[in-house]
């Protein structure tokens, strides 16, 4: 049986959860089992004979106590370091499950990787809770398409050094994930060699055309560059591409002020051009009206003509038609008078003179005719 004190060390022995304060209690214990031994021992005197042998007995009685207080004491033992494994299990096997359920979340790509082994999965793991390696992590990779902005110095075809900014956007593959993981290890290692490829790209582009082409042609370098991406991204990294945009092209300050000098040459000459079309214009308008104005004029001066022409002819039927009737009526006076041309000549004049003061003028009367007639009657 133990004391209070003993018991008091067992039910110690038996609560502490660290097997580092198990050998002190030991030593404590075996140190008052001792004391107590000792205590008895003095507490009865020693006598001859037969007393002695009666205390033989009594310290085979303590010796016999203390090889039951050591059983005791290691049975004692025995359950708190078997509670204490058996806590140490249980704590490793949840630290290990937590640490092999994670979440991926809806924006990402994950490909598990064990630090322990130093391998990847196989498999690409998406939204959702997925089992990882313990202690391991995911590897994560962009779900949608990233922008990227790249500032490149090129030289194009014909030798002038240019610097271009392109903005582009991009996807990795999701069939290719495992193997770029492989490759590259994350995200950050596949950005860096995809820029170097992107670069490439560009400048290939760049160097497929002039640089008045660059202004004169910029969709077409625009388009240029989309299939060197498309085509160089796609076979060295496994990414495709979409939107580029070429939004801005800077060429050096000489070449800028040179070809700002023929911009305004070639605008003075458009615009002497311009002018000269513009003189001609106007000179083939006041030619125009010219033309219009003499054939108005000479169409004038064809009817006027015309229409004088008819109204001669027209006076001139009437007095011929007139000259006939008076040379038809003097002919048949001549023939019913039976005058002869001196006779006829001298009653033309008598005849005339009398119709004219008697219809015109009463006073005066003139005939005008032509030589050899006579000019007074």
């Amino acid at each position: 049986q133990l004391s209070n004190s003993d018991a008091g060390s067992a039910l110690l022995l038996r609560a502490s959860p660290c097997p580092l304060v198990l050998p002190t209690l030991r030593r404590q214990q075996q140190q008052q089992l001792k004391e107590r031994s000792m205590e008895t021992v003095a507490a009865k005197p020693s006598s001859s004979g037969k007393k002695k042998k009666k205390s033989t007995s009594r310290w085979a009685t303590v010796k016999s106590d203390a090889a039951y207080a050591w059983r005791n004491t290691h049975r004692l033992v025995k359950w708190p370091l078997v509670s204490f494994v058996l806590g140490c299990i249980l704590i490793f096997v949840v630290v290990t499950l937590s640490t092999s359920i994670e979440r991926v979340e809806s924006k990402y790509y994950a490909v598990e990787y064990s630090p322990i082994t130093g391998k990847v999965g196989n498999d690409v793991k998406s939204e959702g809770l997925h089992v990882k390696p313990a202690y391991g992590s995911f590897i994560l990779w962009p779900k949608t398409y990233a922008t990227r902005t790249e500032k490149v110095e090129c030289n194009t075809e014909d030798g002038v050094r240019v610097e271009l900014v392109v903005t582009f956007q991009y996807l990795p593959r999701e069939k290719e994930i495992v193997d770029l993981t492989k490759l590259y290890e994350d995200d950050d290692g596949y950005k860096s060699v995809l820029t170097k490829h992107a670069r490439s790209a560009i400048r290939n582009a760049c160097a497929a055309y002039d640089t008045q082409q660059f202004q004169t042609q910029r969709a077409q370098v625009q388009t240029s560059i989309y299939d060197q991406l498309l085509a160089r991204l796609g076979n060295y990294v496994d990414t495709d591409v979409i939107d580029v945009q070429l939004s801005n092209i800077q060429r050096p300050e000489e070449y800028e002020s040179e070809v700002d000098e023929k911009e305004r040459a070639r605008n003075d000459i458009d615009q002497a051009q311009n002018e000269r079309e513009q003189a001609l214009t106007r000179a083939n308008t006041v030619l125009l009206q010219a033309y219009t104005t003499a054939n108005r004029t000479l169409d004038t001066a064809r009817t006027n003509a015309q229409n004088t022409l008819e109204r001669a002819r027209a006076d001139a039927d009437v007095v011929a038609a007139r000259y006939a009737a008076l040379a038809d009526s003097y002919k048949a006076a001549k023939a019913t008078l039976d005058y002869d041309d001196k006779a006829i000549l001298n009653y033309i004049p008598v005849r005339l003179v009398n119709e004219a003061t008697a219809i015109d003028n009463p006073a005066s009367a003139s005939v005008a005719l032509d030589a050899p007639g006579p000019t007074a009657f």
